[in-house]
């Protein structure tokens, strides 16, 4: 049986549509070299994978994560998308091209991905070992009974009164700041700590939340707990959580820690 010449004359890879258009020709035609080279091209065309064109884009949208960290999806979506592409091309059997488009869209996911991921743990690590003990300390100060010293440190700097002895009669005397002592004396949080035994102890706990305002204020949200006295019966350990501003380094007064709430966890 005489063999079929092929159609690409071994310039261009036999694709499984080009053998079905060698079936589809006349062995006369083809002899005869009256094929025309648009039918060529046809016989020789490879599709792009639209999946890898969109994996390379996800891939550079990847960038917006830095922005917020709800965009952490689109970084996900890319290497998810890569993935997809490079399976389909594989399967195609040469049908498809686009493996290099994918692996691009494959490398930017995944490396601006964890990235993010480690700077995120790395800020969240830093920011509760600079603001957790800060706050133990303002734990401690509610603790002793000096609740004037106590609600101004939840006010933002620059708003401040000098911690001095002049704090006390102030909090006696203005009517404003007299109101404000009374909601700061009714809070749950601070009536377990002002209620708490002297050998009690406050320990910092998980971080739960950071980010970075607008002004370049650094907010966290983080957890304590108020722990009993060893050997001090049915009493059990009280969690809270905390949530503290770190001023930006070129504000008036350069990082320092205010507190914004602080509520008990139940």
């Amino acid at each position: 049986m005489p063999v079929r010449p092929a159609l690409t004359n071994g310039t261009m890879p036999r694709t499984p549509m080009t053998r079905e258009i060698e079936k589809l020709i006349p062995e006369k035609l083809i002899h005869e070299e009256l094929i025309h080279d648009d039918v060529l091209a046809v016989a020789q065309y490879r599709s792009v994978s639209g999946a890898a064109v969109f994996a390379a884009l996800l891939g550079m949208a990847s960038l917006l994560a830095f922005f917020s960290k709800l965009l952490l999806v689109v970084p996900l979506m890319g290497t998810l998308v890569a993935l997809l592409a490079l399976f389909r091309i594989t399967r195609s059997d040469g049908a498809l091209t686009g493996r290099a488009v994918a692996l691009l869209g494959l490398v930017l996911s995944v490396v601006i991905g964890v990235g993010l991921v480690t700077h995120d743990a790395t800020m969240t690590r830093l920011l509760a070992a600079q603001g957790g003990p800060w706050v133990v300390e303002w734990c401690e100060l509610v603790r002793a009974g000096k609740l004037e010293a106590a609600i101004e440190l939840t006010r933002p700097p620059f708003r401040r009164r000098p911690i001095d002895k002049s704090l006390a009669q102030y909090y006696s005397t203005d009517e404003m700041a007299k109101k404000a002592m009374e909601v700061f004396r009714h809070n749950p949080v601070i009536q377990m700590l002002t209620e708490s035994k002297k050998e009690a102890h406050v320990e910092p706990g998980q971080a739960l939340y950071w980010e970075q305002d607008s002004h370049g204020h650094f907010h966290l949200v983080q957890l304590f707990t108020l722990h009993p006295p060893k050997g001090g019966g049915a009493a059990k350990s009280q969690v809270f959580h905390v949530e503290m501003q770190r001023s930006d380094p070129d504000a008036k007064i350069p990082g320092v820690w205010h507190i914004k709430n602080y509520e008990l966890v139940h």
